[in-house]
């Protein structure tokens, strides 16, 4: 959808190995294959490339910091207002998909450390139950690209 909407050369997604992506289909029990699943979700977060010509150049330089931003950014900057609620909130989602990693991964106490991300995304049974937290973070990371990939598709609809 990315490349419908903004053009055939600007791809958003170029996985140079299918080890990450393969990680996401599996389940887990333990913290340390929590753990990996999520560092494996941020990789491909991590990954996201958006083209420096679609991120608007008024921003302050230090404003974009990582590819959701970019993402974000760039999709405030096309779509139109009325579907900035819908962006905003999906990419919020990934955002605190990522600050669950970082402090899994980093060991971040503040902020009550990765019990208190998992709360913010609705999982208040992990520890002990890594399962289920995973398969919560897939569904809720499903649904925010599948947001993403609706209003991609209503403004690539609307510009043709």
């Amino acid at each position: 959808m990315w490349r419908l909407a903004f053009g055939k050369t600007k791809r958003l997604v170029s996985l140079t190995t299918i080890t990450s992506p393969a990680a996401l289909s599996l389940g887990c029990t333990t913290r340390p294959e929590f753990e990996s699943r999520l560092s494996a979700l941020a990789d491909i977060l991590d990954k996201l490339k958006v083209d420096k010509a679609l991120v608007p150049q008024t921003l302050p330089a230090d404003s974009v910091q990582g590819s959701l931003d970019a993402v974000e950014q760039c999709m405030l900057d096309k779509l139109p207002e009325e579907r900035h609620q819908h962006v905003t909130s999906a990419i919020q989602v990934l955002r605190r998909i990522r600050q669950a990693r970082n402090a899994i991964q980093h060991s971040v106490a503040q902020g009550g450390g990765l019990t208190a991300r998992l709360r913010v995304l609705g999982i208040h049974d992990a520890p002990p139950n890594w399962a289920d937290a995973w398969d919560s973070i897939r569904i809720q990371t499903a649904d925010a690209l599948t947001i993403l990939r609706n209003e991609l598709r209503r403004f690539a609809d609307e510009t043709i």
